[in-house]
């Protein structure tokens, strides 16, 4: 598709117009080979080339040409050696051949079959190798991805040193394999949509790194399975509100949170490494988010406004001192349990109700250090509810409220009252028992 002008002298003719296949009879291309007979490769023509057989003349395409195909198909069947036929130094045999294209020659092309950003896999594992997608272009950041159900060859792998940009990706068989190393990335700019298959980032070693994945838009798992994790790292870059969605509960190895407009949870959020919170909030609802390490820095980087408003749920050791940021939706409200040592307890979940239910404290029953309570402060108070009864345990608990509008000075008539649930009494300090495997309303109180 263009215009040729033959030059003055000997193989100097120019061509200007668009490329649209390359075929060499050689058995390489050669860039600057300094020769009427050879060529480098045309660039980004990758897909649509072929060597058909050695030799400089006389080779022709014989291959069926009433066969209805799509697109795809014809190129795939001109990209296919054994539809060539050489004829070296038999001008009469090439010409007598079958077809016969001065004679006129068509073919039939169907619709299908050429999807923009569907993996197919038939050459290997390869992102990066155009004949492995149906319209032979690798996708970039404005393509939306798809791994079918099935007409797949290989899985999908990631490349090592890469980062693999996509719009929405959707997963609905086969693998998208993204283990073994931290260096293999994976940029979704729109959803990800496992509907079927399998994202997989483990290699099954505890010891070594996985792959990361960027995600700007939802994530939707249909089933908990469909993700393995392994050692991998995901990042929620959005900048609206992100979604996580699983029947059950999703589950992270190291979970990075930099959204502005937080994210719902739509779905237990469950994160066996560490969460990272950056920027913005993670909205529970009625789920929770739990993280499964015992380690005291298994959260980081939570503050004003990057923490988890809802339950939040930590894995806990015999000792260490354990922040819970969570909060409200206006906002952060901070606990603290330092334990010297507990005997029982597996994991404890805390939550900041706003505003608190129920009656305010009675006096008769609710004293700190002798002074009887009658008020508290009005933005909440939290739950704390562990897995189990501890059968013994050693604690300090501190407690940071934010957002009331009844403060009272100095700070020495603050206390912490408690109660064992919505309908009970408030009771004052010191405690008169350990924590119980009910819920546990706690809060920032004032004497008269």
């Amino acid at each position: 598709m263009g215009t040729w002008i033959n030059g003055g002298g000997a193989h100097d003719g120019i061509y200007t117009g668009t490329v649209l296949f390359g075929f060499n009879t050689g058995t390489t291309w050669t860039d600057y080979a300094n020769s009427s007979q050879q060529s480098g490769l045309y660039p980004k023509l990758d897909c649509y080339v072929i060597l058909p057989a050695t030799g400089s003349d006389y080779i022709k395409y014989t291959g069926n040409l009433a066969t209805l195909r799509t697109q795809r198909a014809w190129v795939d069947q001109i990209n296919t050696v054994t539809n060539w036929t050489s004829y070296p130094g038999n001008c009469a045999g090439y010409n007598a051949a079958i077809p016969q294209y001065p004679l006129g020659a068509s073919i039939t092309i169907v619709a299908g079959g050429y999807q923009r950003g569907k993996w197919v896999g038939v050459k290997n594992t390869d992102w990066y190798i155009c004949t492995n997608w149906e319209d032979f272009v690798v996708p970039d950041s404005t393509t939306d991805v798809l791994i079918p159900s099935s007409g797949v060859t290989f899985n999908c792998r990631l490349r090592v040193d890469s980062v693999h940009a996509c719009r929405d990706l959707t997963i609905q068989g086969y693998k998208l394999i993204g283990a073994d190393t931290n260096v293999r990335v994976l940029r979704v700019l729109g959803n990800l949509n496992i509907t079927g298959g399998e994202l997989d980032f483990s290699d099954n070693n505890p010891n070594t790194k996985d792959g990361v994945i960027q995600l700007k838009g939802n994530w939707t798992n249909f089933n908990e399975a469909a993700f393995r994790e392994g050692n991998s790292r995901v990042y929620m870059i959005g900048t609206s509100l992100q979604a996580i969605n699983n029947p059950v509960k999703e589950v992270f190895y190291r979970l990075d949170i930099d959204n502005l407009a937080g994210i719902s949870g739509g779905t237990n959020i469950q994160v066996d490494n560490i969460l990272t919170l950056t920027n913005g909030l993670i909205n529970t609802g009625t789920n929770e988010v739990y993280t499964t390490s015992t380690a005291v820095t298994s959260i980081s980087g939570y503050g004003l406004s990057r923490y988890i408003n809802g339950k939040l749920r930590r894995q806990i050791a015999i000792s260490g001192n354990y922040d819970f940021p969570v909060g409200s939706t206006s906002n952060y409200e901070l606990a603290n349990l330092n334990i010297a040592s507990q005997v029982g307890m597996a994991n404890i979940i805390v939550d900041f109700d706003a505003p608190s239910p129920g009656a305010a404290p009675n006096p008769a029953l609710c004293f700190v250090n002798g002074s009887p309570i009658v008020n508290k402060l009005d933005a909440g108070s939290w739950s704390i509810v562990p897995n189990t009864v501890p059968t013994a345990m050693n604690l300090s608990l501190t407690l940071r409220e934010r957002g009331h509008t009844n403060s009272v000075a100095p700070a020495s008539r603050y206390g912490i009252i408690r109660r064992d649930d919505a309908s009970s009494d408030w009771l004052g300090a010191p405690f008169a028992h350990t924590l119980t495997a009910h819920s546990r309303k706690r809060a920032v109180q004032q004497p008269p």
